[in-house]
């Protein structure tokens, strides 16, 4: 009796795997609403055959990864010299939409005469924003932070930032960042760092397919150099002396700890630098 249950079993999945198939193969398509049945669509529809021995239907096969690697695009970068504890920035560019997107700002600013912690919330396109992580620096009388922000978009290709502040704020700067093709819109590894001596140390551990963001700040006028990540920004927020700097890095190589770095022309003189970076896969 179990072999004649275990048999019917088989034979419904087999029907139900070649009525899939068939469907698949002949139904009319989109060839970009439903692209071609490939090997690993194949091994996937494999799966109901063996629901046979693992109970009795429905079997459902194992659900497809994502369309696509893991990538990272720079979008654009702005800046405003008069923020408070409100900033917004509208209709940033955030690129086409893509499966399991999720925008994100690096973020870099001087708090008014305050050595507290910033903290960043909000809204990024109307989604409610998570702060990955903030990083602050003081001299004793200002403070001078970086931050990686971010939200799962997943329809539009410009996005409003709508910033609030829990410390005010003079100058701000924005880098806009697209990641697609994520298997979780989670933030993964985080790291925030104040400078030691010219440079910020942002070593992150690392898998094969993750993407980063970071950013940094330095308000004595000079430039960065990125170390384990493509520089995509150094912005002089309004002349100011306040510089903002992005970058990021789509990982090929599993790292324990992938060495990253912003170094500055200068740190001292009581413009400390900082620095954030935020990974996800």
């Amino acid at each position: 009796m179990r072999e004649k249950i275990s048999g019917a079993a088989m034979w419904l999945c087999s029907l139900t795997l070649a009525g899939v198939l068939a469907l698949g193969m002949f139904a009319p398509r989109s060839h970009a609403a439903n692209p071609p049945i490939d090997a690993e669509t194949l091994r996937l529809f494999a799966g109901q055959q063996r629901c046979a021995q693992i109970g009795p239907l429905p079997c459902v096969a194992p659900l497809p990864p994502p369309a696509g690697p893991q990538t990272v695009t720079f979008n654009e970068n702005v800046d405003t010299t008069s923020c408070g504890t409100s900033c917004s920035f509208t209709s940033e560019a955030i690129s086409a939409t893509c499966p399991n997107r999720v925008v994100v700002g690096a973020l870099s600013g001087v708090n008014t005469g305050s050595t507290s912690n910033q903290s960043v919330s909000g809204t990024i396109a109307g989604v409610t924003l998570t702060q990955a992580v903030a990083q602050t620096n003081n001299n004793g009388t200002n403070g001078y932070w970086s931050a990686v922000v971010y939200a799962a978009v997943p329809s539009g290709t410009t996005a409003t930032f709508a910033l609030t502040l829990s410390v005010s704020t003079i100058r701000v700067g924005l880098g806009v960042y697209t990641l697609c093709n994520l298997n979780s819109t989670t933030a993964k590894n985080t790291v925030g760092a104040n400078n030691s001596g010219t440079t910020v140390t942002l070593n992150v551990n690392t898998a094969v397919g993750d993407v980063a963001v970071g950013s940094g700040h330095n308000d004595a006028g000079s430039t960065s150099t990125w170390s384990g990540a493509t520089k995509d920004f150094d912005d002089n927020v309004g002349a100011t002396g306040s510089i903002t700097t992005g970058a990021h890095f789509a990982e090929t190589a599993a790292q324990t700890p992938r060495a990253v770095s912003t170094t500055w022309g200068s740190c001292s003189g009581g413009n400390f630098c900082s620095g954030a970076l935020a990974t996800w896969h």
